[in-house]
């Protein structure tokens, strides 16, 4: 998809703009001509900026939303790209060789996204993995505690629904975009 492409889908909402892809060594090819694009075009000249302020970097997010990029490994049926694990092995390589905070939103939705597509049951799927492929939502995922480490099994911790959200424990310092994330019931 050519950068120009790209842009002009930055910000739409309609559920039809998901990116399919034939998974043929020309379309990983042109794949990864859209990343290094988006990368030269759109990332690079926010890196340093990015990691100074310290903030998410949102128009980044809606850039590789509007690419596919965020639902890479989501099968088509829950609106994702359906491409093979290691094409976003090579996404994210391309992207954290210039901007690592950038490569997070890719790697990290693709593990929230993890738990539904390898256990989670087909209504499960169908609710959130659209959403989420398509960048509206974004997912969150932590596999740490000050007294477990990265053991799931020793973990005690619970995250308390507010309403329409939820707020983690202050112990819980490692979370990835949970403060932008979308809340999952």
């Amino acid at each position: 998809m050519p950068i120009s492409d790209v842009d002009a889908t930055v910000g739409r909402t309609d559920k039809d703009r998901s990116v399919r892809l034939d998974l043929s060594p020309d379309v990983r090819s042109e794949l990864m001509e859209t990343v290094r694009a988006l990368v030269r075009d759109k990332v690079a000249p926010r890196a340093a900026a990015i990691d100074l302020e310290k903030l998410f970097p949102d128009d980044i997010r809606r850039y590789f939303a509007a690419a596919g990029l965020l639902g890479l490994c989501v099968p088509e049926r829950f609106g994702g790209v359906g491409a093979p694990l290691e094409w976003l092995v090579e996404v994210v390589v391309e992207v954290a060789s210039t901007c690592a905070n950038s490569a997070n939103i890719i790697t990290q939705q693709a593990l929230a996204m993890a738990p539904l597509l390898i256990g989670g049951s087909e209504e499960q799927a169908s609710r959130w993995l659209p959403s989420m492929a398509a960048g509206e939502m974004l997912g969150s995922f932590a596999l740490t505690e000050p007294d477990a480490g990265s053991d799931n099994k020793s973990m005690t911790a619970r995250a308390d629904r507010h309403g329409d959200h939820y707020i983690a424990p202050p112990s819980l310092r490692w979370l990835l975009f949970f403060a932008d994330s979308c809340a999952l019931p």
